[in-house]
């Protein structure tokens, strides 16, 4: 079927399943708009945001190969010629800066393409498919993510839980997380090219603003992302499902 079709028959699937369930889990606000907007009514919707777990995605202290790392599907929503673009303006004032852009998927060979095309072979890295991405946060300074649609994203929450500072776009309920200029940089529009490139300028060149970002970072992933405190809410929206069975 045509993008049309799968969109409609999504909606239709979607509209299915919310509708037959007990409760409905998503992973912020803004998602939950959504459904309220569209099927659900808000008695069924809980948040659940995506938990982690802390033990394996914590700080060590090790040399840092990467100066940016981005870790997710190599598709066409994920945006990735934003950050070759990105990088191609950082460059100018730091020329040896290192990125490293971990996943896979079948744009790999363009985003490849565009790299040469902008002579950033020397200075972006693509790594493939990783089995332990939390030994990529901790080689890396500062995670980043040029997306033009996300929900809230496990890769982004496990960088933090790792002390990395994030750059990403105001999008889907990232910013329910990442607070601009509290612990990272929020960047509005998503293909805000040269806001991306300040944004990396501004914590590569201030220790002090990196390493408190870094700290506030790890200290919302604890506070709300822990598998902890996914399971308080998992604990809520069972009882919530007895009452509904029992009424």
């Amino acid at each position: 079927p045509n993008n049309k079709n799968l969109t409609f028959y999504r909606k239709l699937i979607l509209n299915f399943v919310i509708k037959n369930a007990n409760f409905v889990t998503v992973c912020g606000n803004s998602s939950k708009s959504f459904l309220l907007d569209n099927v659900s009514s808000e008695k069924k919707i809980e948040i659940l945001p995506n938990s982690i777990d802390t033990d394996v995605f914590r700080e060590k202290k090790k040399p840092k190969k990467y100066d940016l790392v981005t870790l997710g599907r190599l598709v066409s929503e994920k945006r990735l010629d934003l950050l070759i673009k990105v990088v191609y303006l950082v460059k100018k004032r730091y020329p040896r800066i290192q990125v490293a852009i971990a996943g896979e998927g079948y744009l790999k060979n363009k985003l490849i393409s565009l790299t040469k095309k902008l002579k950033l072979e020397s200075n972006i890295n693509f790594l493939g498919f990783s089995t332990s991405p939390q030994d990529i946060y901790n080689s890396s300074k500062i995670f980043i993510l040029t997306s033009e649609t996300e929900g809230l994203p496990r890769s982004m929450i496990e960088a933090m839980s790792c002390g990395l500072p994030c750059i990403v776009p105001n999008v889907g309920d990232i910013s329910e997380v990442a607070k601009d200029k509290v612990n990272s940089y929020v960047i509005r529009p998503y293909d805000n090219i040269a806001g991306y490139a300040k944004a990396v300028i501004n914590l590569l060149s201030n220790n002090s603003i990196y390493n408190n970002y870094s700290n506030l970072s790890k200290e919302i992933v604890l506070k709300s992302f822990s598998y902890s405190k996914a399971s308080n809410v998992w604990d809520d929206i069972f009882k919530g499902i007895n009452l509904v069975r029992d009424n």
